[in-house]
């Protein structure tokens, strides 16, 4: 008998102090822009919504041939390592549409 597994399981625990969001706003269309803070130790997952389309990677400049796609309105949840290295700990970020404002929201679980 095997026994079942669960994969990819995208939640993390809605707690106090557990939901720490930042905004970042892509003034120009197809531009990177780096998050202000880098995450802390402790941050397993990075919830990422935009109203817009956008591309987002971790500790790099975006670009046509780096990063990931998330859907126009859809809060996606990516697992994160924090390696202590303030610029490899910051996500990126870029929307074709200028203005877009992205929420970046670290979860410790």
């Amino acid at each position: 008998y095997d026994s079942p597994s669960i994969g990819n399981v995208g939640a993390c625990k809605l707690v106090k102090s557990g939901t720490v969001a930042e905004e970042v706003t892509c003034t120009a269309a197809s531009t990177d822009y780096p998050m202000a803070s880098a995450m802390v130790a402790g941050t397993k997952y990075l919830v990422v919504y935009c109203a817009s389309a956008c591309i987002v990677a971790m500790g790099a400049a975006t670009s046509a041939t780096v990063g990931v796609y998330v859907g126009a309105g859809q809060p996606t949840v990516f697992p994160v390592t924090v390696t202590g290295t303030a610029a490899d700990d910051k996500a990126h970020v870029q929307s074709a549409t200028a203005g877009a404002v992205v929420r970046f929201t670290r979860m410790a679980d």
